[in-house]
């Protein structure tokens, strides 16, 4: 029998003010343990760095670098209570909040805020008050397929760090979500069956099989650029993200096609946010047709493009 999951993710990025210590010093692995405990979530694996503390979730990811730190969830994981814990054992100032996500397969099983998008934007500036500077914007006019985004800063503050590529993939190829059930091969080897191992050959890599069926993974590429991938295969609410941090917009149309290539999906969703502003891109991948695409500005936070295929 087979259990509905959600796979689509919550995305809740928070810069705070620079300090002297590095905000790793500070969310050290124990306190990370006390703040998931709250919103029923655990640390299943872990890849340290010199620049960035990389977990791997029971319910996704969490990326802690010196000023800021991204969590994401899936499933009906309540990710805003933990902002609270997180701003008061960080013991320091928030100047930008950004907070990402697709549109739920089921948002009727969210528990609040997250059944809809006001109600989370409402929960956000509740939390943030201080940051003035907002900008809420949807992307896309498929009710399936749409991207929301909601973005603060402090007055003044410089929150945008680089270029972030996220893809949100529905509908994979069978043969391709196949790898991802326990009883498809070797155990451990999910990475390499699915060519996930070859997106970044160079990067570090941490992964982690989910009992039945399954997976996710962390990665770091140079110094500080890092990527993750979440895979749901159940046939009828498949679905893929991935998303890297860091990485340069020359190379896009390849990286995306290498992605495409671990899970050939019926359908996907690119959102390209670079801090830089840039006139609306195209994305030529074989096989491939855009049905919308569109491009916003977000003000201390850059640029957000959005393309769906």
């Amino acid at each position: 029998m087979t259990t509905e999951f959600e796979g689509v993710e919550k995305r809740l990025e928070i810069v705070f003010r620079k300090e002297e210590d590095s905000l790793r010093e500070v969310l050290t692995e124990e306190v990370w343990h006390d703040i998931l405990r709250s919103i029923d979530c655990w640390i299943v694996d872990k890849l340290l760095t010199a620049s960035v503390d990389s977990y791997l979730l029971s319910a996704s990811s969490l990326f802690v670098f010196d000023d800021r730190l991204i969590i994401k969830t899936c499933g009906e994981i309540k990710l805003f209570q933990a902002i609270t814990k997180i701003l008061g054992l960080s013991k320091r100032t928030p100047v930008g909040v950004k907070f990402t996500r697709g549109t739920y397969f089921w948002p009727e099983r969210q528990p609040e805020p997250h059944g809809n998008f006001p109600s989370e934007v409402s929960e956000l500036r509740r939390n943030f008050l201080e940051l003035d500077d907002t900008v809420t914007a949807e992307f896309g006019t498929d009710e399936k397929h749409k991207f929301h985004i909601f973005a603060a800063a402090a007055s003044g503050s410089s929150v945008s760090d680089g270029v972030t590529v996220e893809i949100l993939m529905t509908g994979i190829e069978k043969s391709k979500a196949s790898v991802f059930f326990k009883d498809s091969g070797i155990p451990g080897s999910m990475t390499s069956a699915s060519g996930i191992d070859q997106i970044f050959p160079e990067s570090s890599i941490c992964d982690h099989e989910f009992p039945t069926c399954g997976y996710s993974m962390n990665g770091v590429v140079g110094s500080n650029s890092v990527y993750t991938i979440h895979v749901t295969p159940e046939e009828g609410f498949s679905f893929a993200s991935f998303e890297v941090c860091g990485c340069e917009t020359h190379s896009l149309e390849k990286l995306v096609q290498n992605v495409l290539s671990c899970f050939n999906p019926s359908t996907f969703t690119a959102v390209l946010h670079t801090r830089s502003k840039l006139e609306l891109l195209d994305l030529n991948i074989e096989g491939r047709i855009c049905k919308e695409k569109d491009c916003k500005n977000l003000g201390s936070y850059g640029t957000m493009t959005y393309l769906s295929f």
